[in-house]
């Protein structure tokens, strides 16, 4: 249509440039904060990191303490856990683009 090769295009349908999905709900800061407080505790720095580190699920599933530096303040992803048919749960190289990262 741009180049008026063909005057109208077929490949119409109706409505389908819209979305109309509702807005997912988002917890406020305070919010995360009551969570990680209310589970139990080795489980808060999943919560925290989940909400703060914007690591996948794969990627805080993988992660082990030696991965966390508290001095430094850094969390290096160096594996995730997937889930692979016929195999059941497997540990596997980051993503490429976290591969090179501090957080």
């Amino acid at each position: 249509m741009d180049d008026q090769i063909i005057k109208r295009n077929s490949c119409r349908i109706k409505g389908a440039g819209q979305e109309k999905s509702p807005e997912r709900p988002v917890l406020t800061i305070a919010e995360v904060y009551k969570l990680a407080d209310a589970i139990e505790p080795r489980y808060r720095a999943l919560v925290l990191l989940a909400t703060f580190g914007s690591l996948r699920w794969g990627e805080l599933a993988g992660l082990q303490r030696r991965d966390l530096d508290l001095d430094a303040g850094t969390v290096r992803v160096e594996r995730q856990l997937i889930q692979v048919i016929g195999k059941g749960l497997v540990f596997t190289d980051p993503s490429p683009r976290r591969a090179s990262g501090r957080w």
